[in-house]
């Protein structure tokens, strides 16, 4: 999913809820081929080819980015521990 796509849900979210957090990151994504059903894989399978993803539905794909994540864990905490 495009960053920007992934934003829309966000900003989507908060304004429905009215939610306003200090901070947030964008850095998880999977594709679990594995654990889907046959119909599951299928939808998902055909949602990577068309944005250009593995569709080998033989493994798991994971495109989380673990520094993106690591490096928010570790601000959230600072600023959690100082507050």
């Amino acid at each position: 999913m495009p960053a920007n796509q992934a934003e829309d849900y966000v900003t989507d979210f908060l304004d429905q809820t009215r939610w306003s957090p200090d901070r947030y990151e964008l850095v998880a994504g999977a594709m679990q081929f594995t654990k889907y059903n046959w119909f599951i894989r299928f939808v998902v399978k055909r949602i990577a080819k068309a944005k250009g993803l593995s569709t080998d539905t033989t493994r798991d794909h994971d495109y989380t980015d673990w520094n993106a994540l690591d490096r928010f864990a570790r601000t959230f905490v600072k600023q959690a521990i100082a507050a």
